[in-house]
């Protein structure tokens, strides 16, 4: 368990704008939070620990949800014949 304690600490966790940004372009484009936490080296546990402490990341999140819902809708609905639309 010491070399997991080892890992964790040089692990790249710090919170910047650009990495949030990267994070939250991810998740626009239909990205899970947890795939887009792990593109940009972080875990999905500090992903959503960023999420409680920063309303600002929270706003960015919730607002990525957004327009990766919003595609997703538009995907079925201009396609026609839902089942066989591109989804990814």
């Amino acid at each position: 368990s010491s070399k997991r304690k080892k890992s964790k600490s040089t692990r790249a966790t710090k919170y910047t704008k650009i990495r949030a940004h990267n994070i939250c372009s991810n998740i626009a484009g239909g990205n899970t939070q947890r795939a887009a936490a792990l593109a940009e080296g972080i875990s999905e546990a500090t992903f959503h620990r960023w999420r409680n402490e920063k309303p600002e990341f929270a706003e960015m999140v919730e607002q990525a949800i957004g327009v990766s819902e919003a595609n997703l809708v538009h995907k079925l609905t201009s396609s026609e014949d839902w089942r066989a639309a591109n989804l990814v």
